[in-house]
């Protein structure tokens, strides 16, 4: 997966100055940010677990998405967390 456009988005929210002391507290951000939430194809069961018990969680990967057209109707593939 690339997460250039991921890490480029997140490094200017948290980023964006001249200041040192915010840049290095935003690149610190950045990295708790994808730690929790970057999927790693080798975390995947971890991270469904995780889905199951709290009915939700906030991934990064990257997903593709197919109109079924027996059901009419979207579905979504996460590449890295093997679900649809």
């Amino acid at each position: 997966m690339d997460t250039t456009y991921v890490l480029e988005y997140l490094l200017g929210q948290y980023c964006a100055t001249n200041d040192e002391d915010s840049i290095q507290s935003g690149i610190e951000t950045v990295r708790e940010i994808l730690r929790k939430h970057y999927v790693h194809r080798n975390e995947a069961g971890l991270i469904r677990s995780t889905i199951k018990e709290k009915g939700r969680h906030k991934v990064i990967d990257k997903i593709s998405v197919d109109l079924n057209e027996k059901t009419d109707a979207y579905e979504a593939t996460f590449s890295n967390l093997g679900i649809k």
